[in-house]
């Protein structure tokens, strides 16, 4: 199942970028021809499909991944830690290079809700990364066309004489890309695009001290689509996954939220969905029965109420090792061996499956 939903969820978002890329015009073309038609096949099967997702589940994971996968969410990880630094105003937004360490933070949360492939909600939100918002990689920067440093990023001439050009351009691996002639205009502008992943907005910064530059601005994209949100809390981070849809080029008028909680042992957990029903997947999510777990901390015994019939339950340590398992009704007895720490208790049965942290003392 969790391919499946990767592959559904892979579908519906690549259409929703290729509307928000192309145009409702355009888009129609596009999606009739002849090599759309088998996915257009697989949407129509989708639409009578109903996805249950659990609400309140945590389970074991971890934050270290392949480069491949590190890779992958990255931008992601640099993305929100700019966001972040500029809507808490943290000194950091006046980095160029964003610090290791807080884009290591986001990373780590962002790898950690990849690792948890027991959680069906991650299958949901496997595809989804950041809304491209701020651009990483490229700064605009429009000067005097009779300038040489001008004249020869045009000609993609490199260094190009200016000593402060060939500092920037050095220090943050700048290489000259497209090229605008206004001759309405007094200047030209050049687009600069970077191999590393920067704060561009104080980088515009530098190249606005420049004689003779006009304006220098981060490259910027019109829309909306699907993002992800962060907020660091005291022991958990907490990300928001979404896919919006409906007249995305002005604002999506639909969206549909999916809640996870990041704790600083790598544990996730799935809090909730929300917002818009998704219309290709259909999904309906039911909530789990409120179950109350007692006492937590414990010492020998557990005590649950909420469940008037046996449940299956099994122990795990933070690695994911089952250290004791049943069948019982109210009460989970003989726990006094266990050591003290963090474990995850998962109680089932033909009605629901989830899974709560619990501490022994």
């Amino acid at each position: 199942m969790s391919q499946f939903y990767e592959n559904c969820n892979a579908i519906f978002i690549e259409l929703t970028s290729l509307h928000l890329l192309l145009g409702p015009n355009i888009f129609l073309n596009l999606i009739l021809s002849p090599d759309f038609m088998k996915r257009i096949a697989i949407l129509l099967a989708l639409l009578n499909i109903s996805i249950h997702l659990t609400i309140g589940q945590t389970v074991p994971s971890n934050c270290t991944a392949a480069d491949s996968v590190v890779n992958k969410y990255l931008p992601d990880a640099y993305r929100l830690t700019i966001r972040r630094a500029q809507r808490n105003n943290l000194t950091i937004k006046d980095s160029i290079q964003i610090p290791k360490e807080y884009r290591d933070t986001t990373l780590s949360a962002l790898i950690a809700v990849y690792n948890a492939t027991s959680l069906q909600a991650r299958d949901t939100i496997f595809n989804i990364h950041t809304f491209p918002f701020p651009d990483l990689n490229t700064i605009l920067v429009a000067a005097d066309s009779n300038l040489n440093w001008m004249k020869n990023l045009r000609n993609g001439i490199l260094p190009t004489g200016n000593q402060e050009v060939d500092s920037l351009m050095s220090a943050y691996w700048l290489k000259p890309g497209r090229y605008f002639d206004y001759n309405f205009q007094p200047y030209h502008y050049v687009v600069l695009k970077s191999d590393s992943q920067l704060n561009i907005l104080p980088l515009t910064k530098l190249f606005l001290l420049l004689p003779n530059v006009y304006y220098s601005e981060q490259n910027s994209i019109i829309g909306d689509g699907p993002d992800i949100i962060d907020s660091i809390f005291a022991d958990h981070i907490e990300l928001l996954y979404s896919i919006g849809w409906g007249d995305c080029p002005a604002g999506c008028i639909y969206r549909r939220f999916w809640k996870f909680n990041v704790y600083w042992d790598c544990s996730v957990e799935f809090v909730n969905s929300y917002g818009s029903l998704l219309p290709i997947t259909s999904v309906n999510e039911v909530k789990v029965k409120k179950l109350e777990i007692y006492p937590n901390p414990f010492t020998q015994n557990l005590f649950i109420d909420g469940i008037n019939e046996e449940f299956n339950f099994s122990i795990s340590n933070q690695l994911g090792q089952t250290i004791k398992s049943g069948r019982c009704l109210n009460q989970i007895e003989g726990l006094v061996e266990l050591k003290s720490g963090l474990y995850f208790l998962t109680i089932s049965n033909n009605n629901f499956h989830s899974t709560y942290k619990i501490l022994k003392e």
